[in-house]
């Protein structure tokens, strides 16, 4: 194979022009749908391609975002200029807002969420230990 981005477009559009063949041309939804199914399968066949792993800490300087336009279900991708961190404890994105000022949204894991529970007093009402 002597270019695999070329084969790579032959065959994936190969594939989208046959999968796409029994959609109605005008049904954004399903086009949507047929999107999403694509990307799904592709990161379901990638995934095995990677040696074992274990992570701790997962980082990035960039993001991609998928989103389904809740009306018409068309997928978009886009691009995002934050940092992103995953660990046991949740997930955190850091950006800037509109004035530019840094900032910074945490979801937290429900692990996260029992440890700040047992700090405050709000956790389980029995000692951990026989002591």
């Amino acid at each position: 194979m002597k270019n695999p981005n070329v084969e790579i477009d032959l065959q994936v559009s190969r594939l989208i022009d046959y999968l796409s063949a029994s959609l109605d041309a005008d049904s954004v939804p399903d086009v949507g749908q047929l999107h999403q199914s694509i990307l799904n399968a592709v990161n379901k066949f990638m995934e095995p391609l990677y040696p074992d792993q274990s992570f701790d800490c997962i980082t990035a300087h960039q993001a991609v975002l998928q989103v389904a336009d809740a009306s018409t279900g068309r997928i978009f991708t886009r691009l995002l200029p934050l940092s992103y961190t995953e660990n046991s404890n949740g997930l955190t994105l850091d950006g800037e807002n509109a004035a530019g000022a840094p900032s910074r949204i945490v979801f937290l894991s429900e692990t996260a969420v029992k440890k700040i529970n047992d700090v405050t007093g709000q956790g389980r009402d029995n000692p951990r230990c026989n002591g």
